[in-house]
């Protein structure tokens, strides 16, 4: 096959995942539809720069997705909102600039409940679950068994949890 045959390929097995995954994250289907087109416009720019380390290509046009959603939520949540827009926000509007101000406002408390972490735990958090790597890439990447990853990530999500919560 050549690099045509398969992006092409590539292109239909996760075109709907990387859809669905900005669909649930949106709820807007146009959106989502434009941001996925953008996702795998950029992935074919790069695709011969994309170097094969025995790791499916998947993770990384989601994370060019991620991306992506992450810029348009930070761009909407930087415009201005009227008085009305926020009214009808709260009554129920799909208004992506409040999207945009509650995603901002979560993102806000991870990245403090992040920074309460001691580095090995933030690091680990930030590769399992930003970076969606796997136990095996974690634990390559820490240069630490899987079994110390499974217990960095178990008290790191505990201690991010009463950072959240205020509890002891």
């Amino acid at each position: 096959m050549n690099d045509d045959e398969d992006f092409a390929a590539f292109y239909m097995a996760n075109q709907g995942y990387v859809f669905q995954y900005l669909y649930r994250s949106l709820r807007n289907w146009h959106l989502a539809e434009d941001l996925t087109a953008e996702a795998f416009s950029k992935a074919l720019g790069n695709w011969d720069r994309y170097t094969d380390q025995g790791v499916s290509r998947r993770p990384w046009v989601k994370a060019i997705a991620r991306n992506l959603l992450y810029d348009h939520l930070k761009a909407a949540a930087r415009r201005e909102v009227s008085t009305e827009d926020m009214l009808d926000a709260e009554q129920g509007g799909d208004d992506l600039t409040w999207q945009g101000v509650q995603f901002t406002l979560a993102r806000r408390e991870v990245d403090r409940a992040l920074g309460s972490l001691i580095p090995t735990q933030r690091r680990c958090l930030e590769l399992r679950f930003l970076g969606e790597r796997s136990l095996t890439e974690t634990a390559a990447a820490l240069n630490v068994t899987e079994g110390a990853v499974k217990q960095l990530q178990v008290r790191a999500l505990k201690s991010a949890h009463r950072h959240l919560t205020g509890a002891q």
